[in-house]
């Protein structure tokens, strides 16, 4: 999925490559588009990752930066003509900005800048998710009306599901209320839910780009999730992260309690996208029809509410396993031969 050690090979052959200005051109109208469209919103981003994969890294960075103005004239615009704040339209500028700036620093770190701007894919993505979440935070007080609305949806929903039996609905307008939605969205957000969230765009975009390089650009974009392996060090960072949490939840001491979810949900996706790429490199070994039927069952039980969280707690451990157990090793058959380049 992320390779662990450094750039993408095929970006790095890339250098030296002129901009494509006119393809970076329609991807920065086409990313700009995406942002004001409700349905196809989420894939704001994927413009970026299909220039990082089809031309080079400059084109990347150009496509991100005509995006960036874009965007920001259009929201200013639209401030204007709306009469709200321009002081939300700037926080949604720099928002927007940093979170394009993230993914395309997972997708084409810069060649010059030192260590810092080239660390591992894993790392970069962490970083990068960690910092989309705090930099939501002084967007907060703007989003607090519209959520506050969706949030009175929903509850009416479940009420008015719940007419029949008075019982159920004596309890849906006690506690399903705006408010106990709220409360439970910012519990959630606060504890990991946002860094997830990021880390699922992020991995999602970065996907569907090598999908789509690999299918029209016939070329293979990345590696497979069969090769993604997180760092050894992770399973320090999981087992301190629980000893905070239950630490934090003694005393009380919520500065402590929040940063350890946090980390504790960036370990567990981790380990759930090892666990995956276990599971696929398995299935890959298989025979089309044995591989067929599985995929199948395992998407069964990803809709399968309730079963889906032990299938995925499942990878996780199987993630974790493998700091133990190599089970992707490959196996000799024959004796090891002496000669270093056999």
């Amino acid at each position: 999925m992320w390779r662990n050690n450094g750039p993408n090979p095929a970006l790095a052959a890339q250098r030296g490559t002129p901009i494509a200005r006119l393809p970076a051109l329609a991807g920065a109208a086409v990313c700009v588009g995406c942002t004001q469209s409700g349905i196809v919103g989420f894939l704001f981003l994927l413009p970026f990752g299909v220039m990082a994969f089809w031309y080079n890294k400059d084109t990347a960075w150009f496509c991100g930066l005509l995006a960036a103005l874009g965007y920001a004239a259009l929201s200013l615009g639209i401030s204007l003509v709306s009469g709200q704040g321009r002081r939300f339209a700037l926080l949604n500028v720099c928002y927007f900005t940093l979170i394009a700036a993230g993914f395309l620093w997972i997708m084409a770190p810069p060649s010059r800048g030192g260590r810092l701007l080239r660390v591992p894919a894993v790392y970069r993505i962490v970083l990068a998710s960690a910092a989309g979440a705090v930099a939501l935070i002084p967007l907060l007080g703007d989003i607090y009306p519209p959520m506050r609305s969706q949030a009175e949806f929903f509850a009416s929903l479940y009420t008015a599901a719940s007419e029949a039996d008075a019982v159920q609905r004596s309890l849906a307008e006690r506690y399903i209320t705006p408010e106990a939605i709220l409360e439970t969205a910012r519990f959630l957000a606060l504890r990991g839910g946002a860094v997830a969230a990021y880390m699922i765009l992020f991995g999602f975009t970065r996907q569907f780009a090598a999908v789509l390089a690999l299918l029209f650009r016939r070329g293979r974009a990345g590696t497979s999730i069969t090769c993604f392996q997180a760092p050894t060090s992770i399973i320090w960072a999981l087992s301190c992260s629980l000893l905070g949490i239950v630490f934090g939840r003694i005393t009380r001491l919520a500065p402590l309690e929040i940063p350890a979810w946090n980390v504790l949900v960036i370990c567990g996706i981790l380990y759930l996208v090892q666990g995956w790429g276990i599971l696929a490199y398995f299935l890959g070994r298989l025979r089309p029809l044995g591989r067929l039927l599985l995929n199948l069952f395992m998407v069964f039980l990803i809709m399968s509410p309730g079963i889906n969280a032990v299938f995925l707690g499942a990878l996780i451990f199987l993630g974790i396993a493998e700091n133990w157990a190599p089970f992707r090793r490959p196996k000799h058959n024959g004796p090891s031969s002496s000669t270093p380049g056999a």
